[in-house]
């Protein structure tokens, strides 16, 4: 079993590549957008041109307060703000 750690980094690193290939960044292609919070629950924030998103783990994204189980359900929106 992988640790929720790398998880949560991973379905992180892979929406962050998934909003700079749709431009969705405000940020230079080579520039990380996505910040590690240490609060009561640790997530990570990406902040894009509609919103922000919070990744507490591959089944629990949340973009602008709308929950999301999966990444694909999650990239389908991001997607959706492309059109």
């Amino acid at each position: 079993m992988m640790p929720i750690a790398y998880l949560r980094s991973q379905t992180a690193y892979e929406i962050e590549e998934t909003l700079k290939f749709g431009g969705l960044s405000n940020k230079r292609v080579f520039d990380r957008i996505r910040e590690k919070v240490v609060a009561e629950k640790t997530y990570y924030k990406l902040k894009f041109i509609h919103g922000e998103i919070r990744v507490y783990g591959p089944r629990f994204i949340l973009i602008n307060g709308e929950k999301y189980k999966s990444l694909d359900d999650a990239r389908s929106k991001l997607v959706s703000y492309i059109r």
